[in-house]
């Protein structure tokens, strides 16, 4: 507003004049509080400010709002000429844990093993077979209906933080070659056909033992 301002020196001589005074606003800014993310993910901190005042970021951003994917204490300031306001949050970004799948193809009927590889502390785990079973065990192990290729994913849950993670891999349970092979008899001395009958499958190596030595 304006306001009139009189001056009265020691002779009791006076002097007016006038001065205009602006009030601003007073920025209020609040990033809530702390914060606490995954790896890998990221948090949006943003501040509300409908007047366009300026703002800046202790990581040297402009604007409203900026992306967080590292550990750190994010602060920011708003300002309105020479009135301002700061606010300040943590983040915190845990560690997943690592899930690691080993495991070997094996043949229809054999039991095949997986294993993490790790000793994690205050994790869960969570086994998909690939064919409608599962498993909570750290290291389990199955035998599979039918011969086939699976696609066998682990899930590890770190108790403490939530933090996930997963991996997968592609198991093949063989099928068994079913051998089979007729001879054709020939006279003493003449050479004896064997005609193999296997049904074809790919992967197959034939080995033939005439029990002569």
């Amino acid at each position: 507003g304006i306001y009139n301002v009189k001056l009265t020196d020691q002779n009791d001589c006076d002097a007016f004049d006038e001065v205009e005074v602006v009030i601003l606003d007073q920025p209020e800014v609040d990033l809530g509080v702390d914060q606490r993310i995954c790896e890998g993910e990221i948090v949006t901190l943003s501040v509300n400010n409908p007047n366009g005042y300026d703002v800046l970021w202790s990581t040297m951003e402009t604007g409203n709002s900026i992306e967080v994917t590292s550990s750190a204490t994010i602060s920011v300031t708003m300002t309105n000429g020479s009135c301002f306001d700061t606010d300040e949050v943590i983040v915190i970004v845990d560690s997943k844990p690592i899930a690691m799948i080993i495991s070997d193809d094996v043949c229809f009927g054999e039991e095949i093993s997986f294993d993490n590889g790790q000793n994690l502390l205050n994790v869960s785990y969570f086994w998909d077979f690939g064919d409608g079973t599962s498993s909570a065990l750290k290291n389990p192990s199955k035998n599979y209906t039918f011969p086939g290729d699976y696609s066998v994913e682990l899930e590890i849950t770190d108790l403490v933080t939530g933090c996930r993670s997963i991996d997968d891999v592609s198991v093949i349970i063989h099928e068994i070659p079913n051998p089979n092979f007729v001879v054709i008899d020939d006279c003493v001395g003449e050479t004896v056909q064997f005609e193999n009958l296997t049904p074809e499958s790919s992967g197959l190596n034939f080995l033939w033992d005439f029990g002569n030595g």
